[in-house]
């Protein structure tokens, strides 16, 4: 894969989903909160369909619907993002595939929380992003995390990084770290100087 020298990115101000308690135990301050869900589900699935495509297939243990807000809540949740190529040819597979603890979608801004845990995985680059908790406006292609939470992005052995600040344009798969990292990178030199060492004694063992 290769990473693009990363953009700043200026968020002008926090996403109004997280203002929005329910029922579910998310923060203190939804233990006051009193508004009660249209609908409940258990074991629900969602299906998301663009242009007549599956797109987005999330599975929830529970999935609370405010219907008026137009706001979805569940818990203990996988998603999967299908490949469209592969839903046209009649085999659907995942291009994206994640899990988190805690999912808030307001449905008609298009912004989402997920919180508890959450895990990302892009099957297509090799890419996985782990941390507590990530915004996601779908309209700006903006991923990112709680100011002063920890992110981890790692792909196979070249990749491993960690720190806080963290903010992905999701279209074009740039991400950058805005406050203090760590962790490492391998370079193309240090691939092929891995491959030369691991040559030459591949050599030196032969009669």
């Amino acid at each position: 894969m290769n990473f693009k020298e990363a953009q700043t990115f200026i968020i002008a101000s926090i996403l109004a989903i997280i203002s929005f308690s329910c029922s579910l135990n998310y923060s203190k301050e939804a233990q006051n909160f009193e508004k009660k869900p249209n609908f409940v589900f258990k074991n629900a699935i969602l299906d998301q369909y663009e242009e007549n495509s599956l797109n987005l297939r999330i599975n929830f243990m529970e999935l609370e619907i405010y219907d008026s807000d137009r706001i979805w809540a569940g818990k203990n949740l996988r998603f999967f993002k299908i490949d469209k190529k592969s839903f046209e040819k009649g085999n659907p597979e995942a291009e994206l595939k994640g899990r988190a603890g805690i999912i808030k979608i307001d449905e008609k801004n298009n912004q989402y929380f997920l919180g508890q845990k959450v895990f990302f995985e892009d099957l297509k680059e090799g890419l996985m992003i782990s941390g507590d908790a990530f915004f996601w406006n779908k309209n700006e292609n903006l991923l990112y995390g709680v100011e002063d939470g920890s992110v981890k992005v790692k792909r196979g052995d070249e990749l491993y990084i960690s720190g806080s600040g963290f903010i992905a344009n999701t279209l074009s798969k740039e991400f950058e770290f805005l406050n203090s990292i760590e962790g490492k990178i391998q370079t193309k030199n240090e691939e092929n100087e891995n491959e030369e060492n691991s040559n030459q004694n591949s050599e030196s063992q032969e009669p």
